[in-house]
């Protein structure tokens, strides 16, 4: 097992405890503080295939994360063309630590034979202008794939888009 792969089963053992606990989103606070807090707010059905066939403009072999964030500190950030089960239970958190951001993205059940490509929109509230390491564990990578993991750089680029291509099933042109 390399590295990498230790580090994605911690995370996800962590993520899994995280979601059994029954919460929906991290509160990072301290005294009187309130600190970054993430959570899930919108998934779309499964989508067509094709350029533009559903809500954006990102083609169906491309994963990214699109982003947008403004002066008080909250940050929108959609997972586009993420994989699924096409008829899935799913759990999707996202959480702040120090100065990365974490999206878990775990299928807990898929009850069709088929898979698909959805968007999930995620916001985070009280979040500080900065450079942050985005780390995505997500469903049905094979290995080789490149790892939907980047930089975002908020004091230079407060909105963005990072894609990686994917050219397997459910990502195939």
């Amino acid at each position: 097992m390399n590295t990498r792969s230790e580090f994605v089963c911690l995370l996800m053992i962590v993520a899994l405890g995280y979601i059994a606990s029954g919460c929906t989103q991290i509160d990072c606070t301290g005294p009187g503080s309130i600190g970054p807090i993430g959570q899930l707010v919108r998934s779309t059905e499964c989508k067509t295939r094709g350029v533009g066939a559903d809500t954006n403009d990102v083609p169906s072999d491309q994963d990214c994360i699109e982003w947008s964030f403004n002066s008080r500190g909250h940050l929108k950030f959609t997972h586009v063309n993420t994989g699924f089960n096409c008829c899935p239970v799913f759990e999707a958190v996202t959480y702040v630590e120090n100065d990365t951001i974490f999206v878990v993205e775990l299928e807990l059940e898929g009850q069709c034979q088929c898979l698909c490509v959805y968007d999930l929109d995620y916001e985070i509230h009280h979040l500080e202008r900065g450079v942050y390491q985005v780390i995505v564990v997500q469903e049905w990578l094979q290995e080789g794939d490149e790892p939907l993991d980047f930089t975002m750089d908020l004091l230079t680029s407060p909105s963005g888009r990072h894609c990686v291509e994917r050219d397997h099933y459910p990502w195939d042109r």
